[in-house]
């Protein structure tokens, strides 16, 4: 089921209309909607939204995700807890 604290992420819209790989091996994909997605070689994907919104999710099972108004919620999958930092 979904984890309450993360703000939900749009269904896959489709072939990227732009795609660039680099030499480190990241791949950086262009939505339609103008989100960007990035895959790492290490194989992390971190996912940036139009609205400022970034999900990282780690190869771990972690997943870290920054709202614009700079409140962070990191999932630490090998102990399933949810950790909500809200800014000051």
């Amino acid at each position: 089921s979904a984890n309450p604290y993360f703000e939900p992420l749009p269904v896959e819209e489709g072939r990227p209309v732009q795609e660039d790989s680099h030499a480190d091996g990241k791949v950086e994909r262009l939505y339609r909607s103008g989100r960007c997605e990035v895959l790492y070689a290490t194989g992390t994907r971190k996912d940036v939204l139009p609205s400022g919104l970034q999900t990282v999710f780690f190869c771990n099972g972690d997943v870290k995700q920054t709202a614009t108004s700079r409140r962070v919620v990191y999932y630490h999958a090998e102990a399933d807890t949810t950790h909500v930092s809200e800014p000051d």
